[in-house]
C-alpha cells in the first residue's frame, strides 16, 4: 500500500444547528458532539459527555437472542465489493456496510455526532483546525476476536486515501493531509498542512463508507481481493455470504453489540431486483420484509394493508453535462445546456411519474440547506421547449444536422422510478429536435467511466441525499463541481476559487454566503440539469409497525430495527 497520503422527519431545526456549528469553532463555540480530551463536554455539545460506560455493550431486555432473517430487496445492489474503499453508497451499500463495519466517530439518526455509535469515544481539535486527537474506546473486537486498535483505524484511513478508491469524499481532505499518529493503541491524531475543519465529518458516520474500520491484520493477510470477498470487521453483523450484484447475507455475532445489544435478527439477507413488481411480488408472498417502492404504488401497497415508511424529502436527483470542459463536447457551448433544461417539463414528470411525492430542487444543494445560504428560490429552469428549439438553431443544430447526445439510463438506489424518469427527460429532448442515443448501463460501470473520463457527449442523471449542514453541502458540491475532485462534471477556475474561499473560511455566515455565491454561479451558467428531491418510501411487512429512518446521508438507519428496545 502506498503511504499517500422517514418515514417521519420532523426535527429539521435540531439537526441543522447540531450540524452547523462544525464551522463554530473560531468563534468559540463547538463542533456537534466533540467533547474535549479529558472527556468533558464543550459549550454547545448535544451529545452526552464521552465516558468509560460508553465503551461498554448494551444488552436490550428485549432481545436476548438474535433470531429470523431480515429480508431487504432494493432495485439495486452495484457491482462493488463490500470493503469501504469500493464504497457503492447509492446502491444500498451504506445500509449493508453499516450492519459489518463500526464508523470511527459515531452519529446518530438524524446525523448529530454521537459518543454512543461509533468507535471513538471522544475527539477534539485544536484552535488552528490543523491537528484533530481521536480516542477510541475500549473492549471493541473484530468478528476474528482480535481487538481495535488505533492501527487499524490508521490503516484504515490510508486505505480509503488511495488513488485507486472510489469513495467520494475522501479527496476534499487530501490535499490538506499531513500525517497520522498514533502514540497509543487507543489513540490517533490527524495532522494537516492546512485549517481542516472537515475531519471529523470526513471520518463520521454522517458521511459514506469513509469512516468504516477493517482488520488491518486479517486484510494484509489475505489481501485486498481476498479482503473484498470476505471482509471482516467489527459490528453487529458479520459477513456470511455474496453473489455480487444480486445478494449479500450478513449474520448476527449473536453477543451484545454497544450500538444497541444484542441484534434483534439471525440473519439479514440484502437482494437487488430491478423489477418493481417482481419486488412487490414478493413482499406480498412473504419473501422479503422490506422493499423499496415507487411513489406512485404507495396508495394500493397501504391498501393490501402493508406498512410504509417515508424519509421525507431525502432524496435529490439531477442530471450532469459530463466532460463538458473539453473542446469537442456539445455541452462546452452554453446555449446547448441552456436548451436541455428548458426542453424539461419538470412539473409532469413530477405530477405522473412521481406521483407528487416531492417538489424542484437545486441539485445537489436541497430544501434542507435552507438556512445554510440556500436560495430556494432559485432551484430549477423553467419549461420553455419553444425557446429550447431555437436556442439549439442558434447553436448550430437543425433537423439536418440535429444535436446527439448519449442518455445514460439504470436503476438507482432509493429511485425505482429512474428508469422511466430518464425515458421521460429523453423523449422530451427529442421533442425538442435532440437525437436521443439511450445507453442502458449500471451504477458501478459508470461511475468508473465517470472517474476515467470516458463519458464525452452523455447526459448523465444521478441522484444523492439532501443536506442540511453547511459542512455537508460544500463537501457534495466540491465532490461533483471542483475542477480538481475526480469525479467532477464541471470545470471552471472562477467557481473554484469561490469553493476554496468557502473550504478556508472559519466564520459561519461567511460560508453561507459563500454557498450562495456558489449557487448562483453554477446556476447562471446551466452547470447541470436540476431535478427533484423526492420522499423515499420504503413498504414492509406487517411485522415491522415501527421504523425512524432517521436523516442520515446515505443509509436508512437499520440500527432502529436490528436494535428495538434503543
Amino acid at each position: 500500500m502506498k503511504k499517500l497520503w422517514t418515514r417521519h422527519i420532523n426535527i429539521l431545526g435540531m439537526s441543522l444547528v447540531a450540524l452547523l456549528a462544525v464551522f463554530a469553532v473560531a468563534c468559540g463555540s463547538a463542533a456537534p458532539a466533540e467533547p474535549s480530551n479529558d472527556g468533558s463536554s464543550t459549550a454547545g455539545d448535544q451529545s452526552a459527555p464521552a465516558s468509560t460506560a460508553a465503551a461498554m455493550p448494551v444488552e436490550s431486555p428485549d432481545v436476548t437472542q438474535s433470531v429470523g432473517d431480515l429480508r431487504i430487496a432494493y432495485a439495486s445492489l452495484g457491482n462493488d465489493g463490500l470493503y469501504p474503499k469500493s464504497s457503492n453508497v447509492n446502491a444500498g451499500g451504506k445500509d449493508i456496510q453499516t450492519t459489518m463495519y463500526d464508523a470511527i466517530i459515531g452519529s446518530d439518526a438524524h446525523g448529530v455526532f454521537s459518543p454512543d455509535t461509533g468507535l471513538a469515544e471522544s475527539w477534539s481539535m485544536t484552535p488552528d483546525a490543523l491537528q484533530h486527537t481521536i480516542n477510541l474506546r475500549s473492549g471493541v473486537k473484530f468478528h476474528n476476536g482480535v481487538e481495535v486498535t488505533a492501527s487499524d483505524v490508521e490503516f484504515s484511513i490510508l486505505e480509503v486515501m488511495e488513488d485507486d478508491s472510489q469513495t467520494s469524499f475522501i479527496r476534499e481532505l487530501t490535499p490538506l493531509f499531513e500525517s497520522l499518529e498514533v502514540p497509543d493503541s487507543k489513540t490517533i491524531i490527524i495532522n494537516c498542512n492546512k485549517p481542516c475543519l472537515f475531519a471529523p465529518w470526513i471520518f463520521s458516520g454522517v458521511r459514506g463508507t469513509e469512516a468504516m474500520v477493517v482488520a488491518k491484520g486479517y486484510y494484509e493477510e489475505v489481501g485486498e481481493s481476498g479482503f473484498a470477498k470476505s471482509p471482516i470487521a467489527s459490528g453487529p453483523y458479520k459477513f456470511s455470504d455474496q453473489v455480487l450484484g444480486s445478494s449479500v447475507e450478513v449474520e448476527s455475532i449473536g453477543e451484545p453489540h454497544f450500538r444497541g445489544g444484542i441484534p434483534k435478527y439471525q440473519t439479514i439477507t440484502f437482494l437487488g431486483i430491478p423489477e418493481e413488481t417482481t419486488r412487490v411480488a414478493n413482499l406480498k408472498a412473504g419473501d422479503v420484509d422490506i422493499i423499496d417502492v415507487s411513489r406512485e404504488r404507495v396508495d394500493s401497497i397501504i391498501k393490501d394493508g402493508f406498512n410504509v415508511f417515508y424519509k421525507e424529502r431525502a432524496d435529490l436527483m439531477g442530471a450532469y453535462f459530463f466532460q463538458q470542459w473539453e473542446d469537442d463536447s456539445v455541452f462546452k457551448d452554453k446555449r446547448v445546456r441552456e436548451a436541455l433544461n428548458l426542453a424539461i417539463n419538470r412539473e409532469a414528470i413530477l405530477e405522473f411519474i412521481l406521483a407528487g411525492r416531492g417538489d424542484m430542487t437545486f441539485y445537489p444543494m436541497g430544501s434542507y440547506g435552507a438556512n445554510s445560504g440556500v436560495d430556494l428560490n432559485l432551484v430549477t429552469y423553467p419549461y420553455e421547449p419553444d425557446r429550447a428549439v431555437q436556442l439549439l438553431a442558434d447553436a448550430g443544430y437543425n433537423d439536418d444536422s440535429p444535436l446527439e447526445v448519449n442518455l445514460a439510463i439504470y436503476p438507482f438506489g432509493n429511485i425505482p422510478e429512474f428508469p422511466r424518469i430518464i425515458e421521460a427527460i429523453g423523449a422530451d429532448f427529442e421533442t425538442a429536435g435532440v437525437k436521443v442515443v439511450m445507453q442502458p448501463t449500471e451504477y458501478g460501470t459508470l461511475r468508473e467511466m465517470r472517474r476515467a473520463h470516458e463519458l464525452s457527449n452523455w447526459v448523465g442523471p444521478w441522484g444523492t441525499t439532501n443536506r442540511a449542514a453547511p459542512a455537508e453541502i460544500l463537501s457534495i458540491t466540491r465532490a461533483l463541481y471542483f475542477g480538481e475532485a475526480p469525479l467532477t462534471t464541471y470545470r471552471n477556475p472562477d467557481f473554484d476559487v469561490i469553493m476554496n474561499e468557502a473550504f478556508g473560511a472559519l466564520v459561519e455566515d461567511d460560508v453561507k454566503g459563500q454557498i450562495t455565491q456558489m449557487q448562483k454561479f453554477l446556476y447562471d451558467d446551466f452547470y447541470g440539469i436540476p431535478l427533484f428531491e423526492v420522499d423515499t418510501a420504503l413498504a414492509t411487512s406487517t411485522e415491522i409497525t415501527k421504523w425512524d429512518l432517521g436523516r442520515d446521508s446515505y443509509d436508512k438507519n437499520l440500527d432502529d430495527l436490528i436494535f428495538p428496545s434503543n
